[in-house]
């Protein structure tokens, strides 16, 4: 029993001190406060000892009226020095209530808001910081708890109001006795990261197992990690609103008016047939001679005596308006929507629906990259399919997008989708030895993407990487046969057929709109610079990947941590736009691994998937360093390429998995259709143990339980492991970059509150 006992503690030695390090993080570091106060001696400070500033006017006891901002404050001092500060409202006080009267920095989400100057007993002057900002909220108990430290008695709140706010005149406990908390939210994402860390280390089990669909445990934790990210894109959905989020302002400070019912507009244009959008034409505009110069088109929006808005991300042409936007979404969504049910579907809706399907459509595609690297070298072990299915979403980047409920997303989110469907469908054609069915599939999907996105479209060249052997097979056997002609021509019909199929209708729509067949109408658009006339030095794509791949993030030493980048932003009218942080620096540093391919492609190799990785590649450069050129930066713009990092990531993890040294012992199948010996050529489904020997025509089983990992393969999935849960850490952060809406409030609160500690 002794000797099983050790055996245990040394096999999960790493899972226990995780187990530790959690719960020594949750009882000692996010409650420090409970423990440094648990023998202070609480002061009470009431509201007469409290000095009001010169520019606050007593009314009765528990209220002032603020006569001059700059002179709005309140001081107080202590005997002891002050390390936290208690907040006690007068009874029957909420913020943001007219009739109680308490200043709210925005009425909409309750918040109070101060900022400190403070000195010491001895010091001679107060030290003022005007960054030093302090805030609670009456509406959430856990925010009136405010850290001060640095050994200071006095202290004076500026309040961050207005003159003619009434604010409430509260008491104060200093050294108050902390509570010890176990925050609800808290204690599940530590659970959750304790999960991670110990399910993808690489010393886990999941790493011995091989992949294989008829394993239920491998279904299983694919159907785990697809609900989860499925969970996290609805709860930021609705952290952000959901279906009830406002999407834009409409109308814009600018005199701008953004429709969030774009979508439902070309769907009523649809179903009545036409193709240009129902708005009424501002006169003023149609005399403009150049209606695409912004700052004369805001004056005019902004001046305009006619009742008709200007739209704003509308093309416009020959005094008609339309969309620029992939008519896709409007056709598969919004206009079967309104035909069935008679009403317009909410934007909000399709944002959750598109997004939850790229969820899905990602897995499916890892499930099939998966089976496809099984067929040639081997399956990779359960635990590397899981760990690049809890990643994909964060390269997307799909979980940022999701905070803005905007029309932007449908178009991209349907194209990734689609992209996704047609990889997939080609992989399977490829297994079922050039199936014509999932050949067309394909075709067909990645024919559609040019009616959402169209330089999306573009990795349509990812299908002459997947496809080479055969295409080259089908030239050779061409030339020696004519029934190998007719079959060769019947390949090419099911490649060519659908896609062209696709095609012709959106081609059709750019006519029926804007004149010409390969005109999509983005010169048209009435955006925040001119599309038409203004040229972009090419210069500038450096600066702007730059800031899509490597820009360092603006991580701050206060809740919520993580602040947006301001960048100037040349190519557009407005002065700024923002960053979160580059792809391999903020949104997903894990996949900096791929910069390691070069000397660790050994894996890519063997598998007979260089070829496919460079086209992916090269589909992720071309596609990036168009959307700088024409657009510049934006991080909704990621999502063009992103997905295509994190296709190449799998293949790399993938493969490099596969190649443990492993040796076969029985031959179980032969087959003659495959002399590359590397496909398995009509076979529909093989176990995930059964790998073909290249250069041989038998299919040899492996054993089920794989190898230890080599150094650099534990050095690597430790590097990306650390690297996902610090990307889900920022995202988390980022989520509470802003003041808190009246929807997340309460989790905006409750999270700041943990960190009182710093």
């Amino acid at each position: 029993m002794r000797q099983r006992s050790r055996a245990f503690f040394a096999a999960h030695i790493i899972d226990i001190a995780v187990i530790l390090l959690a719960i020594c993080a949750e009882v000692f570091v996010f409650n420090m406060p409970f423990w440094r106060m648990m023998t202070s001696t609480p002061t009470h400070i009431a509201q007469g000892q409290v000095t009001l500033g010169p520019g606050l006017k007593a009314q009765g006891h528990d209220a002032a009226k603020v006569t001059d901002e700059n002179q709005a404050w309140i001081e107080m001092t202590s005997d002891a020095p002050i390390e936290y500060l208690r907040v006690n409202l007068p009874a029957g006080h909420i913020a943001g209530d007219a009739e109680s009267g308490v200043a709210a920095a925005d009425d909409t989400t309750d918040v109070v808001t101060w900022t400190m100057d403070a000195r010491q007993k001895d010091a001679g002057g107060l030290r003022s910081n005007p960054d030093s900002v302090k805030q609670y909220s009456p509406w959430y108990e856990d925010s009136q708890y405010i850290r001060i430290g640095g050994g200071m008695n006095t202290i004076r709140f500026h309040y961050q109001t207005h003159n003619g706010a009434t604010v409430a005149l509260s008491s104060f406990t200093v050294n108050p006795r902390m509570p010890f908390r176990l925050a609800p939210v808290r204690v599940c994402l530590e659970l959750l990261a304790v999960l991670f860390l110990i399910a993808f280390r690489p010393g886990s089990r999941l790493y011995r197992y091989r992949f294989s669909l008829r394993d239920r445990r491998c279904a299983m934790g694919l159907t785990a990690v697809f609900l989860l990210q499925s969970a996290i894109v609805i709860v930021i959905w609705l952290l952000f609103g959901g279906n009830h989020a406002v999407p834009m302002l409409r109308p814009a400070p600018t005199g701008d008016y953004y429709d969030p019912g774009l979508y439902n507009q070309m769907a009523d244009a649809l179903i009545h047939g036409h193709v240009s959008l129902d708005f009424p034409v501002n006169p003023d505009l149609a005399a403009m001679a150049n209606p695409y110069d912004t700052l004369s088109r805001q004056q005019i929006a902004a001046h305009t005596h006619s009742g008709a808005p200007i739209p704003v991300d509308v093309a416009f042409k020959n005094g008609k308006y339309y969309s620029y936007f992939g008519v896709l979404p409007a056709l598969t969504l919004f206009a079967p929507y309104k035909l069935l049910t008679g009403m317009n579907l909410e934007l909000g809706v399709a944002v959750l629906v598109l997004a939850l399907l790229v969820v899905a459509s990602s897995m499916l595609l890892l499930v099939q990259l998966t089976r496809l690297i099984t067929r040639r070298i081997g399956a990779p072990s359960l635990g590397s399919v899981l760990l690049v299915a809890s990643t994909m979403m964060l390269g997307y980047p799909l979980f940022i997008d999701m905070k803005k409920i905007i029309i932007h997303q449908l178009p991209q989110t349907m194209g990734v989708t689609l992209i996704m469907l047609a990889l997939s469908c080609w992989m399977e054609s490829t297994m079922r030895g050039l199936s014509k069915r999932w050949l067309a599939a394909g075709s067909l999907c990645i024919g559609l993407v040019v009616s959402c996105r169209p330089q999306m479209a573009f990795a349509a060249i990812i299908a002459i990487a997947l496809f080479w052997g055969d295409i080259v097979r089908l030239w050779r056997d061409g030339r020696a046969s004519r029934q190998a002609v007719r079959t060769e021509l019947a390949v090419w019909a099911a490649a060519l057929l659908p896609f062209i199929a696709a095609v012709i209708p959106a081609l059709l729509y750019n006519k029926a709109r804007f004149g010409s067949l390969l005109d999509f109408g983005a010169k048209y658009n009435l955006t925040n610079f001119d599309m038409a006339h203004q040229t972009f030095p090419w210069t500038h794509v450096f600066t702007y990947v730059w800031l899509y791949l490597a820009q360092p993030p603006n991580v701050q030493t206060e809740f919520p941590f993580i602040d947006q980048t301001v960048q100037p932003m040349p190519v557009w009218l407005l002065p700024q736009t923002f960053s979160y942080g580059g792809l391999f620096v903020a949104l997903a540093p894990f996949a900096c691994v791929l910069f390691a391919a070069i000397a660790w492609r050994r894996g890519l190799k063997r598998a007979h998937m260089n070829a496919l990785f460079m086209t992916v590649l090269l589909y992720a450069v071309a596609v990036l360093v168009a959307n700088a050129h024409i657009a510049g930066y934006d991080v909704r713009y990621t999502l063009d390429f992103g997905w295509a990092v994190m296709l190449m990531l799998a293949m790399y993890l993938l493969t490099a998995d596969a190649c443990r040294p492993c040796e076969p012992t029985t031959v179980v199948r032969r087959s003659a259709r495959d002399p590359q010996g590397f496909l398995m050529r009509g076979i529909p489904e093989v176990d995930a143990s059964e790998v073909r020997v290249p250069g041989a025509g038998a299919v040899q089983t492996l054993p089920q339980t794989l190898p230890a990992m080599s150094d650099i393969s534990r050095i690597m999935t430790v590097f990306v492991v650390i690297g996902a849960l610090c990307a889900y850490a920022f995202l988390f952060f980022s989520l509470f970059r802003t003041d808190p809406p009246i929807l997340n409030a309460w989790l905006w609160w409750d999270v700041r509150s943990w960190f009182l500690f710093i």
